[in-house]
């Protein structure tokens, strides 16, 4: 091995630790030293070591097709509803309930804007084609009567009692105030029979 790669190196080492320098004339041990030279400290300032502030992991989204490993949110859009919403994710509607805390279960009334939250298991959908309306239409919704929300009553019951769906019921209730608590003593919209 020559010993001529190592003189380069040596000399790095020696300059980046401050250390001295030995330089010699030949190869192996008939080398002769011929001059010392003490560096000392490095006449530089030197940076301490930072920390990234990048984030320890990245989580990388599932592909279409492949089972989410965490939980995902999802916006709800104009015209969903929880058993699309569930469809779309291949899991049941009472998974999306539970992951939300939802103590009324699938009866559970979601509205256009909010975000809900899909459990980890479910399947990544693939990106859709066709166009979704993302507002409801301009056009304010047919009220037939208004009605005042008494004791004991529930999105479901006064769908029922007026002949109407959840879904319709909330579409023309989007701007009443207190609704989506169901107040007792609000006036909400009973929209038209379609």
């Amino acid at each position: 091995m020559s010993t001529k790669w190592l003189a380069p190196l040596s000399l790095v080492v020696a300059l980046a630790t401050g250390g001295s320098v030995l330089s010699a004339c030949g190869e192996g041990q008939s080398a002769a030293a011929t001059t010392q030279l003490n560096l000392g400290a490095p006449a530089y300032a030197t940076l301490a070591v930072t920390q990234s502030t990048l984030p320890a992991s990245t989580t990388i989204p599932p592909l279409p097709g492949q089972r989410m490993t965490i939980e995902q949110s999802y916006q709800i859009l104009y015209g969903d509803n929880l058993l699309k919403i569930a469809g779309i994710y291949s899991i049941t509607a009472e998974l999306i309930a539970q992951a939300n805390g939802w103590v009324d279960g699938t009866a559970h009334l979601i509205y256009p804007g909010d975000i809900i939250k899909i459990p980890a298991g479910a399947i990544m959908p693939y990106p859709t084609t066709t166009t979704i309306p993302t507002a409801p239409p301009t056009t304010e919704p047919c009220v037939r009567e208004k009605y005042t929300v008494q004791s004991g009553d529930s999105p479901s019951r006064v769908a029922n009692k007026f002949d109407v769906t959840l879904q319709e019921l909330g579409a023309a209730n989007t701007k009443t105030q207190g609704y989506r608590n169901f107040v007792v003593g609000i006036e909400i919209n009973i929209p038209c029979e379609k």
